[in-house]
């Protein structure tokens, strides 16, 4: 059972893709992934230092990442 919404953000004049990241199980925003490009990719910024994640959560951040960079590779 996912731990994690991801919702695709309309960040206007931006290139790549945003989404936020929330709890499944109360809808608390955790953070976003978005497009890096010092290290040409997207990844995850927690909106604070604070935010505590357990493996599960970890893993369904790295699919989702894995899967946006995927896809990226496929459409070039």
């Amino acid at each position: 059972m996912p731990n994690l919404n991801f919702t695709e953000r309309v960040v206007k004049d931006r290139i790549t893709k945003t989404f936020d990241v929330t709890s499944v199980h109360n809808d608390c925003y955790l953070g976003k992934i978005e497009w890096y490009s010092p290290w040409r990719r997207y990844c995850f910024k927690s909106i604070t230092s604070h935010t505590v994640f357990d493996r599960n959560c970890l893993v369904e951040i790295v699919v989702f990442i894995d899967e946006l960079m995927s896809t990226r590779s496929q459409s070039k």
